[in-house]
Order: structure tokens, then sequence, then C-alpha cells
């Protein structure tokens, strides 16, 4: 009968002990060895951006930001920043207050929608004019008025959404808060994860909607700065800024309009496409 050259070492050792690297491990010792594995490969971070939810407050892990980025963040700023309403043009803004709280909730949920950012912002300022910052003016206009001014912004597509959830909107301002905003300012303590998880209980209002408002919201409440959206937080990273949220807001030297200004103008970069023309040229 053939024998394999397998078979025949095989044969040759089964009449030999184990030598001391060949003997099995005893379960114990095994179960005891592999914890060990896995609590080492559980220590290895990997590297991520901020989720949802979490607070943007990362005392003492910034890094200092260099010249080359402090300056294409400055450059950022001047072409592309600006404050919440600026570039509507309206003959009248709204109050500092509830109005200006409820037009920035109106305008985090038009831009929410898969609309061009530029439809967005002429039918918020159409609402604007008609002067829906108002809570009370909203709560009392008929569906018709609202879907009307939607429409007549170029807000087509979801304008029967979106005229429901105006109303809805306007609801929950004066149910839960006695039409006075400020009160969900102090219920919410200037929480980025507390005004997050409160904005869900709004129809029409996802994580989108609220990555929008809150980084615009720092500018009228500065105890939630510094904050930049995910996906912007991306663009930054694309750029050439970084993503140190911290690091960025102390170079701004913790202006809460510059942050904001900063948040908006890497979402304008992102929808127009423009990355590659603020990349950061380092010196």
């Amino acid at each position: 009968m053939v024998t394999t050259r397998a078979q025949e070492r095989a044969e040759a050792t089964s009449g030999q002990k184990p030598t001391k690297a060949e003997q099995p491990i005893p379960a114990k010792k095994h179960t005891a060895e592999k914890k060990n594995i896995q609590k080492a490969a559980g220590k290895v971070e990997k590297r991520k951006l901020p989720k949802r939810g979490e607070e943007e407050h990362k005392k003492g892990a910034e890094k200092p930001v260099s010249n080359a980025v402090r300056n294409d963040i400055d450059k950022l700023i001047a072409k592309r920043g600006s404050l919440p309403l600026d570039d509507l043009n309206l003959r009248s803004r709204p109050k500092p207050g509830t109005e200006m709280i409820l037009a920035l909730l109106m305008e985090a949920m038009l831009k929410a929608a898969p609309i061009s950012h530029q439809k967005a912002e002429a039918t918020l300022g159409l609402l604007l004019e008609h002067g829906f910052q108002d809570v009370n003016n909203l709560k009392n206009s008929s569906w018709d008025e609202r879907a009307k001014v939607l429409i007549q912004g170029g807000y087509r597509h979801y304008y029967k959404r979106a005229a429901s959830n105006l109303a809805e909107l306007a609801d929950w301002v004066i149910d839960k808060y006695e039409g006075d905003l400020e009160n969900f300012h102090a219920e919410t303590g200037g929480s980025n994860s507390r005004i997050r998880s409160t904005l869900k209980e709004i129809k029409g209002f996802g994580d989108v909607a609220v990555d929008i408002f809150l980084a615009s919201v720092q500018s009228a409440w500065p105890e939630t700065a510094p904050f930049i959206a995910e996906r912007s937080l991306q663009t930054a990273e694309h750029i050439g800024i970084g993503t140190d949220v911290e690091a960025i807001f102390k170079t701004l030297h913790s202006d809460s309009k510059d942050m904001c200004k900063l948040a908006r103008a890497l979402t304008e970069i992102r929808l127009e496409k423009e990355e590659q023309e603020f990349q950061v040229h380092e010196e």
C-alpha cells in the first residue's frame, strides 16, 4: 500500500509525547488569553468626526491652528460668511427673541428638504415679508395662504407638506412655550443635545434640519457655540482647515457670530461644490 509523506510523518510522531510548545492550552488559560487580546484590541481608537447629539465643547483637546489655516479661515469668512437672514434683503428684519428664533426654525425646515439653496432662501424671504415670523400671524394663517407663498417662492414640490408643517410649528411654539421661544431657550439651557432632542418633536425636523438651526442659532445664543455640522466638518477637513472645532473657535477669539459665519460658509461651498477654490495653502 502506498503511504503518503503526511502519513509517514503522522506515524513517526504518533508515539511521541507532545512538547511543551505543542501541549494544548487549558480551557481557562485560553479564555483568559483571549480576553486579554480582546481588551488590547479594544484600546485601539479609530479617528472619527463628532457624532450628532454630542456636545461640541471639547475642552483641552485643541491643537494650535497654523498661520496658513488662520489666514484661510479669515478669507473664507470674508468671501462666503454671512449671518442668518443677511442675504435676504428684507425690508424689516425679525426682532431679536422669538421672531428671530422662529425665522431660524423656518429656515432650517425649508432648507432640510431636497431643494436648491436659492429656492429655499427665496421662499424664506417671502414668508418673512408676509409676517410669518410673528407666531400669531403664522398660527392664524390658512393652509392656502401658506401654500400660495411657498409656491411663489419656488417651493413647488414640497409646498403641501411644508404648509402643514409650518402650522404644526406654530402650534408647538404656542402650546408648549406660550408663544415665547425664550422659554425654549431656558428649558434647554443652551445644550445642543437637548435642543436637538426637543426639536425632533416637531414634524419636519430631523437631524439635517437641527444641524442647520444649530449652525445659525449660535449667533443669537452664544452658549451653543462652537457648532459645525458633521457634513460641514467633512468639508473643513477636505479644504485643509481641520476638524478640531475648539481650535477653530479659539482662532476666531471665541466669537459665536464669526463661528456662525464660518459654519454657514462651509455649508455654502459644499452645496456649490467650491471646495477646490478654498483649499488651504500652507506657508
